[in-house]
């Protein structure tokens, strides 16, 4: 082909998808032998084999500039454009070391600053779940859809999403919002299981034998934070569903949120006022 071979995978009932250091390839016919090649006109390079997964809307694979897709309905197209900008995306993540495998309908991948879980979305573009678990290996058993993986610490062998263990935080944010009007959201509520996070030792630097003297915080906290026009303008530790407010004195129609937390979040609601917050 015109550009070294990253990957191959198979497309069921179409042939095989050949992804370079270029653009990717389609091979199809009825045996090897009888192949014909078609170059698919998107210059989509992988970055690495080890972060191509199958999903269910097609073959995904990292590239320099987003998550890639191809689909023979869909054709080749970057599935995370409504999330991030080709030059953010750079940023955030050290493609090259992607170690990706198929978790709940999810793109789960490794990578040298973290972990991320997205879920995509037709219509809203999807979401990002951005988490600290590194790991090497990682493999989703198929009989049980249990995922296991390889800690890129201790090299030990882990189950993840055990629901026998405490959960690790988490941080979800959402797609740039682009209004049709100007405006300024004046009111904020998160609906999250605050009752079900575990008590933390405040005083961590007590002897164990006077812990029995330690406070314990049983209070459920996440962070929100709020974007306008790409600049942070405020960060909010909350530890109930009550509304509060957002700063005001500014009007636009860009917006980004994320919530920071280790209990599950059930919805955000943004609105102009703290009475608007009824309607959600």
């Amino acid at each position: 082909l015109d550009h070294d071979i990253v990957a191959v995978e198979p497309l069921s009932g179409v042939g095989v998808l050949v992804l370079t250091e270029g653009y990717p390839f389609l091979l199809s016919g009825s045996s090897p032998g009888s192949f014909s090649v078609q170059r698919i006109d998107a210059l989509y390079p992988c970055l690495t084999s080890r972060g191509v997964v199958s999903m269910s809307y097609g073959i995904v694979w990292p590239t320099s500039i987003g998550l890639a897709s191809y689909s023979a309905s869909g054709g080749a197209r970057i599935v995370t454009d409504a999330l991030y900008e080709h030059d953010t995306w750079n940023e955030e993540f050290q493609l090259s070391d992607f170690v990706a495998v198929f978790y709940e309908d999810s793109y789960f991948a490794s990578h040298a600053g973290g972990s991320i879980i997205f879920k995509y979305n037709q219509e809203t573009g999807g979401n990002f779940v951005n988490c600290d678990q590194m790991f090497t290996a990682v493999y989703s058993e198929p009989s049980n859809h249990v995922t296991y993986f390889v800690d890129s610490v201790t090299d030990d062998v882990y189950e993840w999403d055990d629901p026998d263990q405490l959960p690790q935080q988490a941080e979800w944010k959402s797609k740039v919002i682009t209004l049709r009007e100007y405006m300024n959201f004046g009111a904020a509520r998160v609906i999250a299981d605050y009752e079900s996070i575990n008590p933390i030792w405040d005083n961590w630097n007590t002897p164990w034998q006077d812990a029995n003297t330690a406070t314990w915080d049983a209070v459920s906290e996440l962070v929100f934070k709020l974007w306008v026009d790409k600049v942070l303008v405020c960060t909010y530790t909350i530890s109930s569903k009550q509304p509060f407010r957002l700063p005001t004195g500014y009007r636009s129609d860009t917006f980004e949120f994320s919530v920071t937390s280790n209990v599950r979040v059930r919805a955000v609601h943004l609105a102009e006022t703290v009475y608007g917050l009824k309607e959600a």
